[in-house]
């Protein structure tokens, strides 16, 4: 049975792009925010949004107040928001 949780970009430009990832083919927060972001430029390339590809920056990305643990051990309705602020 797959192990979804919904990831949300808390983001200026991409506020609200949602996905669920299931966590038994991850290993850590920084594997989630990679195959968010991942997921991300998917959407665009086939959307055929080149100039909105170069807004997105990974290395900005986190996770705030939570371990990969603590969302491995949280309900599977539970929300993470993926920002790249402070």
């Amino acid at each position: 049975m797959p192990n979804f949780r919904t990831f949300i970009y808390s983001h200026n430009v991409f506020q609200g792009f949602t996905r669920k990832i299931d966590l038994d083919y991850v290993e850590s927060i920084d594997e989630i925010i990679k195959k968010l972001h991942g997921e991300l430029i998917t959407y665009l390339e086939k959307e055929k949004l080149e100039v909105l590809i170069q807004s997105t920056d990974i290395k900005r990305l986190h996770i705030h107040d939570f371990t990969f643990g603590d969302i491995l051990m949280s309900e599977p309705d539970k929300v993470y928001y993926i920002c790249d602020h402070q």
